[in-house]
């Protein structure tokens, strides 16, 4: 099974590390003039959780800038190499 897989049909993304799940998809309008959302939802069978939030598009971008952060951190080729196809590295 593929750590991360993305179905291009519908724009979802799920990841499966150790046993969990994550999926992040965009959720359409609760109703009418509701504005949409985005899923994060993460399932853990180690602990027996399941964790749900829905994001607005303000929260999902400041999420995505952390996560790069931490991502570019982490990664010891420096800010944004992780990002670089091989052939350019």
């Amino acid at each position: 099974m593929p750590l991360v897989g993305r179905e291009p049909h519908d724009d979802t993304l799920v990841t499966h590390l150790g046993g969990a799940e994550i999926t992040v998809r965009p959720e359409p309008p609760a109703s009418h003039g509701k504005a949409s959302a985005i899923l994060l939802r993460l399932v853990s069978p180690m602990f027996d959780t399941l964790a749900v939030a829905y994001l607005g598009p303000a929260e999902a971008r400041s999420l995505a800038r952390a996560l790069l952060a931490a991502a570019d951190a982490a990664d010891s080729t420096g800010p944004g190499g992780w990002r670089r196809p091989p052939w350019r590295a």
